[in-house]
């Protein structure tokens, strides 16, 4: 799908020899975040299947939770990692894997294996403000209601498996219990302007630092979409713009991840061989196959 600077969406049909379709649909951020296209793909759903009831849109909370003010600076709330080559790579984690991997974050487990050259690194974990504002927002209110907190790495022994998942869930829950609910009202653009100011201010001190950004699509009804043509059978997240990024979603099964992950193509080429990886993740499999062995578990 063309880039283009000026549409607000943008949605492409392909069809396929074989009779199946893709539906490829790229909104900017400024105006939505994935919970208001899923919104929309609700929609879409309902009027797809003749429904009399279909889910509607809360169009105008945004602008009444955050009130617009044409005076604002000009500042991007974007965090580009810019890369000469980069690679995207799917990554799936079956149940099984997972429960394995889940058993391995104890205190007892040892620290993970060297894979490289250590480097102070920052992820940015997206969050969805909805549920975790007082009082809560319905999840059809359309808007960019994201906000991301962030896991600093400052020495190689913080990158031990253990270490990384208790200061992921001290930062997050931080951020919900600080954080999450100041973004409204007629103070919330002086917040968010604060917090971008902070993040300005921490690069400018920590110097050099790897940065990545993560974001979830799991336990979102994607696989509930019908646009006339029977469910969706995979979605799947493009990246060509950025590098250091991790998608994460759900399997047509709902209890498999399946992981979109873009890196330098050096970094990348490290990674994949990776035995300890390999003994969780299997690699870009078959979407033929990814799809077959999933249907047969539901």
């Amino acid at each position: 799908m063309t880039i283009s600077n000026g549409a607000m969406l943008l949605v492409k049909f392909t069809s396929f020899i074989c009779g199946g379709v893709a539906v490829g649909v790229s909104p900017t951020h400024k105006l939505v975040d994935l919970p208001s296209l899923v919104t929309l793909f609700q929609t879409w759903t309902k009027f797809s299947l003749g429904d009399n009831e279909p889910v509607v849109p809360e169009l105008f909370l945004g602008a009444n939770l955050l009130p617009p003010k044409p005076d604002l600076p000009n500042m991007s709330a974007s965090i580009n990692i810019k890369a000469e080559k980069f690679s995207m790579k799917r990554f799936v984690f079956t149940a099984a894997k997972l429960a394995e991997l889940k058993v391995r974050v104890d205190p007892e487990f040892g620290q993970a294996k060297n894979m490289g050259e250590f480097k102070p690194s920052v992820m940015f974990q997206a969050v969805n403000l909805r549920q975790r504002m007082s009082p809560p927002l319905p999840e059809t209110a359309m808007g960019n209601f994201i906000w991301p907190f962030m896991v600093v790495v400052e020495e190689e022994k913080d990158m031990e498996l253990v270490q990384l998942v208790i200061q992921m869930r001290k930062s997050f829950n931080h951020f919900c219990n600080n954080d999450a609910n100041m973004f409204k009202g007629k103070d919330g653009t002086i917040k968010i302007l604060e917090k971008l100011k902070e993040r300005g201010e921490f690069f400018k001190k920590t110097g050099d630092m790897s940065v990545y950004k993560c974001s979830s699509w799991c336990k979102l009804p994607l696989y509930d979409t019908e646009f006339g043509w029977g469910k969706v059978l995979w979605h799947v997240s493009i990246n060509k713009i950025v590098s250091n990024t991790v998608a994460l979603m759900d399997t047509r099964s709902r209890n498999e991840i399946e992981v979109i992950l873009t890196l330098d193509e050096e970094e990348m080429r490290i990674l994949e061989t990776n035995q300890e990886l390999l003994e969780y993740a299997t690699i870009n499999p078959s979407i033929k196959f990814f799809s077959s062995t999933t249907q047969s578990k539901l």
